[in-house]
């Protein structure tokens, strides 16, 4: 997939991308539970700790997706 050629950010368009970036904060935090939930009921131990490793790489999605958030809404509060 192509790149979009950076631009000067405008505060609209950064209100804009926090948006998409929480609801896509949302999807993961879904995926997070729906994956725990699925860890809970797994009888088999290789797919229990395939979960488990899953869950993790999430959580560390989830943690990115925050920390990018706050920088953002940061930089509009600076603005």
């Amino acid at each position: 997939m192509a790149r979009k050629k950076v631009q000067p950010e405008e505060v609209g368009d950064v209100e804009i991308d926090l948006e998409m970036l929480r609801e896509d904060l949302i999807m993961v935090l879904q995926a997070i539970n729906q994956l725990e939930e699925h860890r809970d009921l797994m009888v088999n131990y290789e797919a229990h700790e395939a979960l488990i490793s899953i869950i993790g790489k999430e959580k560390e999605n989830f943690t990115t997706l925050t920390q990018l958030i706050q920088k953002l809404e940061s930089s509009i509060a600076k603005k």
